[in-house]
């Protein structure tokens, strides 16, 4: 899928590439860095408190997603066990990537959204096609890792009210499997199971409305 996109629009897919690698180094930078505020060292250990993108990108990840559109980065590991409330600190942990996902988001997303206001292009030079690439690249990094499947970051929050441990395990053995199956199904059926991805539609749309349909609603 993105290799193809690059023989179409080089200068475009280059650019998101560079945005969604800036994205999840964001992302698993603030997984580690409220793991080690909470109390956690493990992090600090692996070298996980970094902004520096080796750190956080997976080599086989990075080669999915170029070749299927999908992929994934380092999962920074962490021992709840340090935390003073573990399921409550783990949770915390890990709604921190998508949080970095959505304040980088918006942060990005203002340039873009002050010329559309003011009635500009917002493809207009390379630096607002980044913008933008950011922009889109950090919200489809928050919505679909907010899916409450494990061991999406979602699953963290659904994690906090599973008391009994039989059914905690049963919810950790098999989100993996449904999440792969899901996942395969809507690359090879997406014609007909695309339906599939309303719920992704729905997590990605309301940040997209709120950061940058409200303000143009507001000012013009």
């Amino acid at each position: 899928m993105i290799l193809q996109n690059i023989t179409i629009q080089p200068v475009a897919t280059i650019l998101f590439l560079a945005a969604l690698v800036i994205a999840v180094t964001f992302h698993e930078f603030a997984h580690a860095w409220t793991a080690v505020y909470l109390g956690d060292p493990t992090p600090s250990n692996q070298g996980r408190v970094s902004l520096n993108p080796l750190k956080h990108l997976d080599l086989l990840g990075s080669i999915f997603f170029l070749i299927a559109g999908i992929g994934w980065g380092k999962p920074v590991i962490t021992n709840p066990q340090y935390y003073k409330k573990p399921m409550t600190g783990y949770a915390i942990t890990s709604l921190a990537g998508p949080a970095a996902n959505l304040i980088l988001g918006f942060i990005s997303s203002i340039p873009g959204t002050i010329l559309i206001i003011l009635g500009y292009q917002v493809n207009s030079s390379l630096l607002l096609t980044f913008t933008e690439s950011l922009f889109q690249a950090n919200i489809i990094l928050f919505a679909f890792n907010l899916i409450p499947i494990y061991p999406l970051d979602g699953s963290k929050l659904v994690m906090l009210f599973i008391k009994n441990p039989v059914s905690l395990r049963k919810y950790m053995y098999w989100s993996p499997k449904i999440l792969m199956i899901l996942l395969f199904m809507l690359y090879f059926f997406q014609d007909t199971l695309g339906f599939l991805w309303y719920p992704f539609i729905i997590i990605y749309e309301i940040p997209y409305f709120i950061i940058r349909t409200v303000p143009q609603i507001i000012f013009t």
